[in-house]
This record gives structure tokens, sequence and C-alpha cells, in this order.
């Protein structure tokens, strides 16, 4: 009794849920119609996308996704291409098509590499950890998950950001929780449950100190941590935590965040009644996770859970347990083919090799520009000991237009110095834009340029000073003349009188 008043309550939740969305649907497509084939209407379709998905209307939302590309293509809009192709490549890992999903992944996030489109890298890096789980390569997708994760700490961190997205900082925040959690389920799959253990508790304390937010976004973390207690063992506190996780999914506003914890929460409590042999329970919970996992068309999960049904049904209904058997086997052959396989690993492969080539070129350039660096200082160096050579030296004394133009270098070679200091993130900020860089240099010019009166003017000081010394030293050092005593010549008479005188 008590479950069908549930499944009745369920059923008109899900209709009120609907009724919302289809009616911000309508709105969105009556602005659609009057829209300018711009970046405005790009983002209108995404947020299309956006409410079909969430009622998991996922092929309506395919076409929506596929016009939006089309249109940021043709006008070369980057943003649009990035969230479009994510859009498409989510669509396609639910088609179980793996390798044109991370084809496409892949693109966008070569364009967010590029662009230096940050905002927009943090959903491409979530979409390739994504992809990546649907091949079961949770190595991979743990490693473009940690990205996502630090990306959207950096961005909630920085100020700016902050000053300009405060609406946005608390369903940021949710995320965190959200990517956090997933690590923990990630590390499950690779049996590392200390990590499974670290990250489901931290996910849960990040999501119970946000005061606004769906339930979903706690029920995720709980059904994630109910996993790891699974694993080790202890199935008192996993049953708990999914109950738990069903609490707050049944309270959830988003449809698809709702359906997708409560099949997992469903599945997981299917697999402990399994583990203690109640079987009867066991089937109960599983048929009901099918049914949720269907909706979401999510085939990866429906054939574990197909699995589990037919060895539940084994000697109890022989006829259901093969039933089950032919549809798991039939799933694993579209899922896991040997070409399917290929065609991933290759992808995979390709991608590394990209990331490899990409990190050496940043070593290169960054080893170049160090040198740069380096010459650029024993150069200044050396002037700048040639000029206070000459300000100090006693006996040189330089001309108003030299000072000038020693000034003048000084100065030019302190920006040279300054812009290749600078360069790298000034690039990296206004994406090598070439007319912000043109007037970023002039700007630096201009605050540099002040530095060359002073220079000037203390030469300038040096040398009036040289001079003045120089000229006050001039008597003093002139030679005295000599007094030469004037010596009459001999005459016969005086020689005489001299040699008597012997």
């Amino acid at each position: 009794m008590n479950n069908k008043i549930f499944a009745i309550f369920l059923f008109a939740f899900s209709i009120n849920l609907n009724a919302q969305s289809h009616t911000k649907i309508d709105s969105l497509k009556n602005t659609l119609k009057s829209a300018k084939e711009d970046t405005n209407k790009v983002n209108i379709l995404d947020q299309i996308v956006e409410e079909y998905v969430s009622i998991m209307l996922r092929d309506t939302a395919f076409n929506y996704a596929k016009t939006g590309l089309s249109i940021s293509r043709k006008l070369k809009y980057k943003k649009g291409i990035v969230v479009h192709l994510k859009n498409l490549s989510d669509y396609y890992v639910r088609k179980q098509n793996q390798s044109k999903a991370l084809e496409l992944i892949f693109e966008a996030y070569k364009i967010t590499e590029e662009e230096n489109l940050e905002i927009e890298s943090i959903q491409v890096l979530s979409g390739i950890s994504f992809a990546y789980t649907s091949f079961n390569d949770y190595k991979e997708a743990i490693k473009y998950k940690f990205k996502e994760w630090k990306k959207r700490e950096a961005l909630i961190l920085d100020q700016k950001y902050r000053e300009n997205n405060l609406e946005k900082l608390n369903n940021d925040s949710l995320k965190i929780s959200l990517s956090i959690a997933t690590l923990s389920f990630y590390h499950l799959k690779i049996n590392e449950l200390d990590s499974a253990f670290f990250y489901g508790k931290r996910a849960i304390s990040v999501a119970n100190n946000i005061h606004k937010k769906d339930a979903s976004y706690l029920a995720y973390p709980l059904n994630c941590l109910g996993f790891a207690y699974r694993l080790a063992g202890n199935a008192d506190s996993a049953m708990l935590l999914f109950r738990s996780s069903i609490k707050q999914s049944q309270l959830s506003k988003k449809k698809n965040n709702k359906i997708t914890n409560l099949y997992k929460s469903y599945w997981e409590i299917a697999i402990l009644f399994h583990e203690a042999n109640q079987i009867d329970s066991s089937i109960y919970y599983a048929e009901l996770a099918l049914s949720y996992c269907q909706q979401l068309k999510w085939d990866k999960d429906a054939l574990d859970i197909e699995i589990l049904l037919a060895k539940n049904y084994t000697g109890r209904d022989n006829t259901k347990a093969v039933f089950y058997y032919q549809k798991s086997s039939v799933l694993r052959d579209s899922l896991y083919n040997k070409e399917k396989t290929e065609q991933l690993q290759n992808l995979t492969f390709n991608e590394k090799e990209r990331q490899k080539e990409l990190e050496n070129q940043r070593k290169l350039a960054e080893e170049k520009r160090q040198k740069q660096i380096n010459f650029t200082i024993i150069g200044l160096s050396i002037f700048l000991f040639i000029i206070c050579f000459i300000a100090l030296s006693r006996s040189i004394i330089t001309s108003e237009k030299v000072n000038t133009f020693l000034a003048g270098l000084a100065v030019m070679m302190l920006f040279k110095f300054w812009n290749m200091l600078t360069d790298p993130y000034i690039e990296f900020k206004v994406s090598d834009n070439p007319a912000i860089l043109f007037f970023t240099a002039i700007i630096s010019a201009s605050l540099l340029s002040p530095i060359q009166k002073p220079i000037k003017k203390w030469l300038k000081t040096r040398m009036l000073a040289k001079a003045k010394a120089n000229a006050e030293a001039e008597p003093k050092t002139k030679k005295k003349k000599k007094i030469v005593k004037k010596v009459e010549p001999k005459t016969e008479g005086d020689t005489q009188q001299d040699q008597e005188a012997i």
C-alpha cells in the first residue's frame, strides 16, 4: 500500500516538474523565433538543450544542439562551438557511440586551450571524464575529473570572477561537491577504497555547508560514500546512506538528477540484499533500479542490473533468468565490440600525443623565454655599468645630447626587459588579441618613460659637478716657473785672478 502511495506521489510530482520545464521551454522557443542569428541565439539554443536534457528528451535536445553548433561555426563564435560540441558529446555517450563522443569533446578541449576559455574548459573536462567512464577507463576519467575540480575551485577563489558572478557562486560550489563525489566513485571502480572514503566524506562536508541547494546535490555524495562502505563490507552503514540518499532524491526538483540518484540507490540496495541472500528483496529493488535506468537510456548500467537480475532469477524462475541473460548479452555486444574498442584506443592515444606535444612546446617556449631574459639582464647590466662608469669617471664629460641618448637607451632596455617578463601573462589574459596587446605596450611605455627624466638629470648633474671640479683644480695644477740665475761669461782677467787665488 505504501509503495502504491509513493508511486502515485512520484508520478504527480514528475508531471508537475515536466509542466514547469515545458513552460520554460515554450518561453525560450518564443524568444528564439524573434532572435537574430547571432551569439545570443546560440546561447538560447544552449538553454533549450539544457531544459530538454533535464526532462530526458535527449533526441530533441540533440537537434537543437546541432543547430547551435552550425550557427556557432558560421559566426566563428568559439564559446558557442565549445558548448554545443560538449552537448553533442554527452548525447553520443548516452547512445554508446564513445568514439564520436570523444572526437567531439577533444575538438572542444583543443579550442578551449587555444582560446584560453577557462570557464568553458571546466565543462569540457567534465565531458571528457564522462566519456571515458562509458568504456570503463576510470584512470583517465579520474585525471580529467581532478583537473575539472581544481579549475572550478580556482575560479571560485578568483576575486574578479566573484565580483561579476555572485549569483553563480552557490551553484559553482554545488558542482564542486559533485566533482569530489564523482572522484570517490571513480576510485571505487579501480579498487582504491581509501581514496574513495576520503573524497566521499569531503563531498558530503562541502554539500552540507551549502545553504541553497537542490536535494540531489546531497543525494549523490551520500550514494558515493555508501558504495565505499558496501565494498568495505560495512553493509549496515551502506544501507543507511542509500536510504538517506533516496529521501534526498525524492525531494529533488531536477528530474534527471532525481532519477539518476534513485536508480543508483535502488541498484546498490539490490546488491546488498543479494549478498545477504535475501533474493526476493534483491529482485524487487533491482527491477525498480532497471526501470529508472531505462528512462535515462543508460545501457552501460542497465547491463549490470540485468546480470544481477539474471543471477537472482536463476533457480527461481529460469525463464526470466534466461531472458535477462540474453538481454545483457545483446547489450554487451553493442557496448564492447572489438571495432569500437580499437577506435576508442586510437582516439585516446592521439589525444595523449597531442597533450605531450603541447607540453613540449610549452617547455621549449619557456626555455627560450628564460634565455632571452638572461641575455637581456646581461645586456642591461653591462649598459648600466657603462652609464655608471661615465657618470663616476673624473675625466669623461658628456654633452647634453649624449646624456639624453643614454637616458633614452636605458629606458628602452628596461621596457624590453619588462615586456619579456609580463608578455606571457598578458597574452594569456587577452588571448593574443593584437589590438589589446598594442595598447598594453603603449601603457607600459607611458609608465616607464618618466624614468628617462631622472636618469638624464642625474647624468647632467654629474657632468656639471665634474666640469666644476676640473675648473677649480686647474690653477693649482699649473707648473711653477723655474728661476734661472743669469751667468755672465768670464773674461781673461777673471781667469788669471782665479788661478792666483788657487
